[in-house]
């Protein structure tokens, strides 16, 4: 910055001028800079996105050929033509156990929704009959006799001896229901204690959750 010059006491036109001129260069200077810092953070913002898009694409881009249901079915309904679909859905949303050929005449294990992923271990690859078809795996079934018609098919039950009050079942399934019968589905090895009791003072089903 020149010397100061002053006229009567007052700062030279030289000066101000000067002066000036040097606020203006340190302006541009800063200018410059902030530009050149803007400019750099976009980039590696743009880079970051940029990479984050591929990834995305690379994960979700490629797609897999699975059948899917076209409407609501019940457990132990028969696949019909029509009841699923061939569908292309992205591989990280496709489960291992996908069906992946067509599933025509095979009968559901459980309740589907519409558009739903058919899974190999909810169909009955045997074609078994409906309430077959429902069983858990390591599963069998028995047929009741129940007081009161309260019971629904899923509906979670507990069996117990009359004489003695003892759990002989407390994870049981029901699979089938008719007038004062409950179908009941129980672990393999909780099968022979329920029919003994059935020999001696009977069982009562009792409704769970």
């Amino acid at each position: 910055m020149p010397d100061l010059e002053r006229l009567d006491g007052r700062v030279s036109p030289a000066f101000v001028a000067a002066a000036f001129r040097a606020r203006i260069r340190r302006w541009h200077a800063v200018r410059w800079f902030l530009a050149v810092v803007s400019a750099a953070a976009l980039a590696s913002f743009v880079d970051s996105a940029r990479d984050n898009a591929a990834e995305a694409q690379a994960q979700w881009g490629a797609a897999a050929p699975v059948w899917v249901t076209t409407r609501s079915l019940e457990a132990g309904a028969t696949l019909r033509p029509g009841d699923a679909a061939k569908r292309e859905i992205p591989v990280l949303a496709v489960p291992d156990d996908a069906m992946r050929t067509d599933p025509t005449g095979l009968r559901l294990r459980v309740a589907v929704g519409v558009t739903e992923i058919l899974r190999l271990p909810r169909l009955d690859p045997f074609g078994g009959g409906e309430v077959a078809a429902r069983l858990p795996e390591q599963a069998l079934a028995i047929t009741l006799v129940v007081e009161d018609d309260i019971f629904t098919i899923d509906d979670r039950v507990d069996i117990y001896a009359l004489s003695t009050g003892t759990p002989l079942s407390t994870d049981g399934t029901v699979v089938a229901v008719n007038e004062h019968r409950a179908t009941v589905a129980i672990r393999r090895n909780q099968m022979s204690a329920v029919v003994a009791e059935l020999s001696r003072g009977g069982v009562a089903v009792v409704l769970g959750r």
